[in-house]
């Protein structure tokens, strides 16, 4: 869903519909526009921004998620530094910035989670690739420069 939304927003500016993705035109963002010159209004550009940081937040949880199921368990080591091995299913994500970078660091600094995550298939990223969203990230950029 929001794939559809941002495949929308970046075909305004090239004048597609994305009607190869099945979705309706009830609740899309454009407005039987005839010209893709018009670009996105202010409220097109605001939905296309928070779909983008709903996106962001997805993959951020289901990161933290993919490196708590290849964690090496460390209950002695853990314990000694509030890591914990197995994370509570009632507790909610940290996905703020810092515990991002704490968690790229840990990847780059760990030697045996580093080579496990390479090896390991990022579902989530693999159907955002299938479903050419890379593709229609970068579309969604030029829309910006109109």
């Amino acid at each position: 869903k929001l794939l559809g939304l941002l495949n929308e927003a970046a075909s305004i500016r090239s004048g597609v519909t994305s009607g190869a993705l099945g979705s309706s035109n009830s609740g899309s963002l454009r407005n039987d526009r005839t010209s893709s010159a018009e670009g996105l209004t202010s409220s097109e550009k605001q939905v296309a921004y928070h779909t983008c940081v709903a996106l962001r937040q997805y993959f951020r949880a289901h990161l933290l998620l993919l490196i708590d199921s290849i964690r090496p368990n460390k209950s002695n080591r853990s314990a000694a530094r509030n890591i914990p091995s197995t994370r509570a299913a009632y507790k909610p994500l940290d996905i703020s910035n810092e515990a991002m970078d704490a968690v790229f660091l840990q990847l780059q600094k760990d030697r045996k989670l580093g080579p496990a995550f390479v090896r390991t298939g990022w579902r989530e990223v693999e159907n955002f690739l299938a479903s050419n969203g890379h593709i229609t990230m970068l579309e969604l950029c030029q829309v910006w420069h109109i």
